[in-house]
């Protein structure tokens, strides 16, 4: 698909995926009660989706963002590099 006709429709796409699994994000933190997360999509190097979620602790108003970092102990093993 190197087409412009053929990279828009990958885009749209896309762009659907992520609009589900935003929903699903949100979803899942209100069900579980997490609360908060943050989410990136990276293609090609290049971040074509961020969003922040929440809170960065439980009973506290400061948001999750771009900088917020979060413990994630072992899980960086299945992608590490």
């Amino acid at each position: 698909m190197n087409t412009a006709y053929g990279r828009n429709d990958q885009m749209n796409r896309l762009n659907n995926v992520i609009i589900d699994y935003d929903a699903y994000v949100s979803e899942f933190l209100a069900e579980t009660k997490v609360p908060g997360t943050a989410i990136a999509i990276v293609d090609d190097g290049e971040i074509i989706f961020l969003k922040c979620y929440g809170v960065q602790k439980v009973g506290e108003n400061r948001p999750v963002d771009a900088n917020t970092t979060f413990r994630i102990s072992s899980v960086s093993k299945g992608f590490a590099v």
